[in-house]
């Protein structure tokens, strides 16, 4: 539930983007839960010939964001706790590869592409703490690639927020998705014949922690439009960054600077 908290922070610092950051985060929505998560979820079922109740987690876990959406979608179909357990696992693990490579791949082939190349660390890295590290680590490798190849200085701090910004845009659509598959599962796939399904039987299915992540995400939101240019932002940032989470960014509105 912090983890909302967070997201919320980093959705406060987007104020400042420009219209491309917001439209790579709205791509990757479409991208995320329209085209990846179909895709993997076909291909786990058909080629690799796994029930529903692996390769929805899987599918969750790969192309949305790892842990979270692995274990929120898998409460959703009611799978059993050790599936979403092993998948964010494997995630996890896969994470610490792509954190070791993209962010070089990245620097060798989209240094002239900033923007972009933030945004891809931010879509393609699962768990946020391994997509904020790659977005920071490809921040710097290409501008410094940029400076040395082009002679062009890219603004600090752009392409992190690309990432984060990318990662905020797919994390608050968990509890929508976990919720439009609660209601499949329970009308069509676990729903027996003359069975009658009513809202107590979705409420059952959907993972109460979606709800307060959620419910904190908007909450930091309205908290830090409130307080825009006084010194309780601040005070927002060490609270949550004392709950467990060390915010990224101290929210500055109109400018980036590091925690």
């Amino acid at each position: 539930m912090i983890l909302g908290a967070q997201i919320g922070l980093n959705a406060l610092q987007s104020t400042g983007l420009t219209t491309q950051v917001v439209l790579r985060g709205l791509f990757a929505i479409i991208e995320a839960y329209l085209i990846y998560w179909p895709l993997v979820y076909f291909i786990a079922r058909k080629y690799f010939k796994f029930t529903p109740e692996w390769a929805v987690p899987l599918a969750s876990g790969i192309s949305i964001c790892g842990v979270s959406a692995a274990i929120a979608t898998g409460g959703a179909i009611k799978a059993r706790p050790v599936i979403p357990v092993i998948v964010s696992s494997l995630v996890v693990i896969f994470a610490v590869v792509e954190l070791i490579i993209l962010p070089f791949a990245a620097q060798a082939w989209l240094y002239r592409e900033p923007l972009v190349a933030g945004a891809w660390m931010g879509l393609a890295v699962k768990t946020d703490g391994a997509a904020a590290a790659s977005g920071a680590m490809v921040d710097a490798l290409i501008r410094s690639k940029a400076m040395s190849a082009l002679g062009v200085k890219w603004q600090e701090g752009w392409m992190l927020m690309a990432t984060t910004t990318v990662k905020v845009f797919i994390d608050i659509f968990i509890a929508i998705w976990a919720f439009i598959l609660a209601i499949i599962w329970s009308w069509k796939i676990d729903r027996r014949e003359g069975e009658q399904v009513n809202a107590g039987e979705i409420w059952l299915r959907l993972p109460k922690f979606v709800l307060g992540y959620a419910g904190l995400f908007v909450l930091v939101i309205l908290l830090g439009v409130a307080l825009k240019g006084t010194p309780g932002i601040k005070l927002l940032n060490a609270g949550i960054g004392q709950a467990g989470i060390k915010p990224i960014y101290l929210i500055q509105i109109g400018g980036l600077r590091m925690a």
